[in-house]
């Protein structure tokens, strides 16, 4: 005799002279979930994580130690400062930063205004 067990996904074969009375079984372990390690360095922290494959992890551009600094870029070349990313396999990424560009316009047409005085660094 041949009896199917569908919540086991499993098939069980008893000998036809054998009575059935009653079928326990403990269902399989399920097997751990795979896990990545992702680090993202947002300019002011840096940060490991532990995601489980085809998850999400969302982060954000921190703000740098240094006012003088603008956000460019993520190291894998997308500009959104927020980003949210299905994990598939260890990654790091990094947030890039420039020094912020400054125009400085000097009127020295009128002394009573001040001076201006340049040195080299």
């Amino acid at each position: 005799m041949l009896y199917v067990l569908p919540a086991l996904g499993s098939t069980v074969r008893v000998p036809s002279n054998s009575q059935l009375s009653s079928v326990s079984a403990e269902p399989s372990a399920a097997s751990d979930p795979v896990m990545y390690k992702v680090t993202i360095d947002n300019g002011s922290v840096s940060k490991e994580y532990l995601v489980e494959a085809g998850e999400s992890i969302t982060f954000s551009v921190g703000t740098p130690s240094d006012d003088c600094l603008e956000f460019v870029k993520w190291s894998d070349g997308i500009t959104d400062k927020h980003r949210s990313i299905q994990v598939h396999g260890n990654f790091t990424i990094s947030a890039i930063f420039e020094i912020k560009q400054f125009t400085i316009t000097v009127d020295t047409s009128d002394p009573a205004k001040g001076t201006v005085g340049i040195e080299k660094l």
